[in-house]
């Protein structure tokens, strides 16, 4: 199924990956980081379905930290 992924991507088919591809993907790191180089290769060749672009990039933007409490700042009013 891995080199579905990379057909999909490579033949310009622009088919979005199924349920199936993206679940491997997600729990892949190593298949993660094949598919970030490829990407900075071939982005511009527009082979890139925007919405497995937009799958991809979601797996790879940090979380943001939870905010906590104490984080907020509270105005008493007196």
């Amino acid at each position: 199924m891995t080199n579905q992924i990379f057909v999909v991507i490579a033949d310009g088919s622009q088919r979005e990956w199924t349920d199936a591809e993206k679940h491997l993907v997600s729990q892949s790191p190593e298949l993660i980081e094949q598919l970030l180089v490829w990407l900075e290769n071939s982005l511009s060749d527009s082979c890139w379905h925007p919405e497995n672009y937009e799958f991809l990039q979601k797996l790879t933007k940090p979380k943001p930290e939870p905010k906590s409490f104490f984080d907020e700042k509270i105005e008493i009013p007196f």
